[in-house]
């Protein structure tokens, strides 16, 4: 999920729930990826202080089940507002390559494109989820389209978004603006897992 935030120390707040609704421990806990662009408090709360991006997590007390919720503070957008990539969500085989696109509308002329992956969670050494997805450096004929690889040696530790691929637009007049889609890593065989 993609949540703006349009101006800082704007706070929002963001409910989870969880399933079923009568289990026993209905403890849980939430994170921040960036403490300095947002922060979250153990109510759901998420309070602005800087432009930028983070992602927040909520996850239940035993661990084993997270979501995620993207959180971009104040970044400024194109006139028309559209720049997007070509799917709602990636999702990759472990192991495969797929290859992602950003559309725009005419109005909006884009002279570069840098590529991150920011990993979900904490990394651990039992979740190197930085090593999750590689973004290929080899330069594609469009720049607007980008080849993403699932690592084949990567352990998926739980099913579900792994991270978001980030792609930070330069326009013609010089400003930036990102463009964000989860990464879902999609087990080949039940050992993948």
């Amino acid at each position: 999920m993609m949540f703006p935030i349009g101006k800082h120390h704007q706070q929002i707040k963001l409910t989870a729930m969880i399933a079923p609704a009568d289990a026993t421990n209905q403890k849980i806990n939430w994170e921040s990826s960036n403490d300095r662009v947002a922060t979250v408090d153990d109510s759901g709360w998420v309070r602005a202080s800087v432009p930028g991006v983070c992602i927040i997590t909520v996850a239940t007390d035993d661990g084993n089940h997270t979501a995620i919720c993207l959180v971009i503070s104040e970044f400024r957008r194109p006139p028309c507002n559209y720049v997007i990539f070509d799917r709602p969500i990636l999702m990759i085989p472990l192991g495969e390559a797929v290859t992602i696109k950003l559309i725009s509308c005419e109005t909006v002329i884009i002279e570069s494109v840098q590529w991150f992956f920011i990993p979900a969670g904490e990394e651990t050494e039992d979740n190197p989820n930085n090593d999750q997805i590689i973004i290929s450096e080899v330069e594609e004929e469009d720049i607007r389209t980008k080849t993403i690889i699932s690592n084949p040696n990567a352990k998926i530790q739980k099913l579900g978004p792994v991270g978001i691929i980030e792609a930070i637009i330069e326009d013609f007049d010089g400003n930036k603006f990102p463009v964000m889609v989860p990464v879902e890593i999609i087990p080949v065989t039940e050992s993948d897992i």
